[in-house]
């Protein structure tokens, strides 16, 4: 009888196996990590709203996985990128770059022949951003359901969410520029399809003015869970003493009866039943989808109470406290001591089981959890555990005071942390805890260290402990020579040193007599110096410092005797000149303002000269230059001349008094005419025009002038006569 037993177990094992191969829609919840299986396309949607796909295979960005360790959150709906039906894997579908783009992913699947109930689940969320575009131009997310075998599309599968479109349970984002609906779960009834192939295809489009985006996120269920019955928890082992129905989820509304009977016993998805039923009783639930896809179908599905002679037991630890640190691992079968062999379990935030615990491995948030198991007979109970997670001690990071070496840091330092009597403490080099410190109150290397806080449940934390030594500056004797005043403290003598930040200046190599006016050093000989480093730690022992001083730069000027312009001064001539020396000119004393012609000086002032020896001493010394005003300009010019060719007073002759340029002179006629007229006063007026002599009379005179020295135009105006 065993062996019969064990070989019809086998039998079952390997048509399980089997059947899985055969019907099992492969891949369709993504649990490759990839597109195996799904046919993925992109292309364009124009201005007509025709999309076009040219792209075969999934294009990063545009068609991406997402998996449940990823925290992040939809920038717009702030909701988790990932589905919260516990499902490993999600995709998004489309992005957030308005560019005319269109994305599609499609399934083809066979439904098994034996199902005459079949419901398909999948879970989606949808971002659309809005526009006053037409209906057609704008962003879009699509599901279109087809049956391949009857050719006809499935109305109860078919939607398309229309950015503005008046959509229910839709939200707007926080700018009022983005509608979002979050996570939603959809059931397709497929019943009366058996053995039919089907085909899901999801389309995401932004508009067709590549303005405004739209796309969606999608997830789907263990493949093999589509094809069991529509309502589990029908079968009933041994040792139970109730029956939890449960529907699929998505629908809107579930009402409860016995088959053949319309009296409603319950609504919601689950349907409990205490005691247990007979066996053989006929339950049915009426379900309605009330948005989204399929809004407005509605379906029935029924289940018989069958009672199995096997064994189920489900013992689920009622409470846990664990250490934050390490959390609560709900996989871990101490928590379900005493159980049945073999059970599979499903973990839950809410007895609904409608939103699954994401890292079911690694519970760190005190509450109540609930978890389903079932056997292979598909037997199954929902149980819950409180779990209480207790946080680890404080690890906030600590900062010892800094030292200088060779001083060493105690991190058992009760200044740095605040020792607990129900706590234990030890001293590690490593985030591991692996490697103990030798001496931890005397640490004489910097770096960061950890303190081991164990409290009274074990719950530990690793406390970073930062330490820091400072080496003391090491600073190098120098021999600085140079011109006195000589300043031994500039920095570029303290190439070499380390550690040292300031410095200061003695007068004795113990360094207790400082040096006034290290900066300026007028006797030569040996000093000493101490650097001193971020912490003001000096050196341990002061360096000497030999300064030597070189023969200083001397300069002899001379007064410069006073000119009348336009007479220019040459500074070099006020210089005695010394072989060795260079000599530059300036007009102010910081020697900022160079003179590029310090040989021609036209102005009355204060001028200096720069002399620089062969050692690099300078000298600068300054010097009055004076520059006279000339006269005011005026023309001399004759009152009369006889031009009679007798060799005296033939000429009108001019001179220029003062300092001035000419831009005419001319002499008239008493009627006004013009008899003569030059730029140039050494050409002067013989009594002729074009010529022919003139004759006897007063002739007008003007000389028009520009004054070089007063910066001004001065004319002058007179008369001459003309004698024959």
């Amino acid at each position: 009888m065993k062996f019969t037993f064990l070989l019809a177990l086998f039998a079952t094992v390997i048509g399980v196996g089997v059947l899985r191969a055969q019907t099992c829609p492969e891949n369709i919840d993504f649990s490759y990590g990839n597109f195996t299986n799904w046919n993925c396309q992109t292309g364009a949607i124009n201005q007509s709203g025709i999309i076009t796909f040219t792209g075969q295979g999934p294009v990063g960005g545009r068609q991406t996985i997402i998996t449940n360790s990823d925290t992040g959150k939809d920038y717009y709906g702030n909701f988790s990128v990932v589905s919260p039906s516990g499902n490993k894997y999600s995709i998004k579908l489309g992005n957030e770059s308005a560019g005319a783009q269109a994305e599609q992913v499609s399934y083809t699947y066979t439904i098994p022949a034996d199902k005459k109930d079949y419901v398909f689940t999948y879970y989606y969320a949808v971002v659309l951003q809005l526009t006053n575009h037409s209906e057609f131009e704008r962003p879009r997310f699509s599901v279109k359901l087809t049956d391949l075998t009857a050719n006809e599309q499935v109305q109860c599968g078919t939607h398309d969410f229309v950015s503005g479109d008046g959509l229910g349970d839709f939200q707007k984002s926080s700018n009022g520029q983005v509608e979002y609906r979050d996570w939603s779960t959809v059931a397709v009834n497929l019943g009366g399809r058996a053995g039919h192939k089907v085909r899901f295809d999801f389309t995401t489009n932004d508009c067709t003015y590549s303005a405004h985006f739209g796309y969606a996120y999608l997830a789907f269920d263990d493949p093999c869970l589509l094809n069991r019955d529509p309502i589990t928890g029908s079968n009933v082992c041994n040792g139970s003493n109730y029956v939890v129905l449960t529907a699929p989820p998505g629908f809107g509304s579930y009402n409860w009866h016995l088959a053949g009977n319309p009296e409603i016993l319950g609504y919601g998805r689950q349907l409990p039943i205490t005691p247990v039923p007979p066996d053989g009783t006929k339950y049915a639930v009426d379900v309605v989808s009330t948005s989204g896809v399929g809004a407005g179908c509605t379906a029935s599905f029924n289940a018989t109470v069958h009672k199995i002679d096997e064994p189920f037991i489900y013992q689920l630890q009622p409470n846990a406290t664990v250490c934050e640190s390490d959390g609560a691992d709900l996989t871990d079968p101490k928590y379900f001591t005493g159980s049945s062999a073999g059970l599979t379990y499903k973990y839950y935030v809410d007895a609904a089981e409608n939103t699954a615990i994401r890292n079911p491995q690694k519970i760190k948030t005190s509450g109540r959890y609930y978890v389903r198991a079932t056997n292979s007979y598909g037997c199954t109970d929902l149980q819950f555990i409180d779990i209480n997670v207790i946080p680890a001690p404080s690890n906030a990071p600590i900062i010892a005071d800094a030292v200088c070496a060779p001083l060493t840091v105690d991190i058992t330092d009760p200044k740095l942390i605040s020792y607990s009597p129900d706590n234990t403490y030890a001293f590690f080099k490593d985030v591991d805890l692996l490697q103990p410190v030798a001496n931890p109150k005397a640490v004489d290397v910097a770096g960061v260290y950890f303190i081991k806080v164990t409290n009274s449940l074990g719950c530990t934390s690793a406390v970073p402990v930062t330490v820091t030594i400072v080496e003391r500056p090491k600073v190098k004797p120098k021999d600085i020579t140079g011109c006195s005043p000589l300043d031994i403290t500039n920095i570029k003598y303290n190439a070499g040193d380390e550690y040292a930040a300031t410095y200061k200046y003695f007068k004795d190599a113990t360094a207790t007599i400082p040096l006034d006016n290290a900066n300026a050093v007028t006797q030569a000989g040996t000093y000493y110096t101490l650097g001193y480093n971020s912490l003001g730690c000096p050196s341990l022992v002061a360096a000497p410092v030999k300064a030597t001083l070189t023969p200083p730069a001397t300069l002899t000027l001379a007064d410069i005797t006073p000119v009348k312009y336009p007479a220019t001064v040459d500074l070099s001539l006020s210089v005695t000149q010394l072989p060795g020396y260079t000599y530059n000119y300036f007009a102010d004393s910081l020697a900022t303002s160079p003179l590029p012609a310090y040989n021609k000086i036209t102005q009355s002032g204060r001028y200096f000269v720069l002399a620089t020896n062969e050692y690099g001493c300078t000298i600068i010394k300054g010097i009055n230059v004076t520059v006279n005003e000339p006269d005011e300009v005026n023309l001399l010019i004759k009152t009369a001349f006889t031009p009679n060719g007798d060799g005296v007073n033939d000429f009108a002759t001019t001179a220029m008094q003062g300092a001035a340029t000419v831009n005419y002179f001319k002499i008239y006629s008493r009627n006004g005419s013009l008899v003569f007229a030059t730029k140039d006063l050494g050409i002067y007026w013989d009594g002729k025009m074009n010529g022919s002599d003139l004759p006897m009379g007063t002739y007008y005179w003007v000389c028009d002038t520009y004054d070089t020295f007063r910066k001004k135009q001065v004319i002058k105006s007179g008369y001459i006569a003309l004698i024959r």
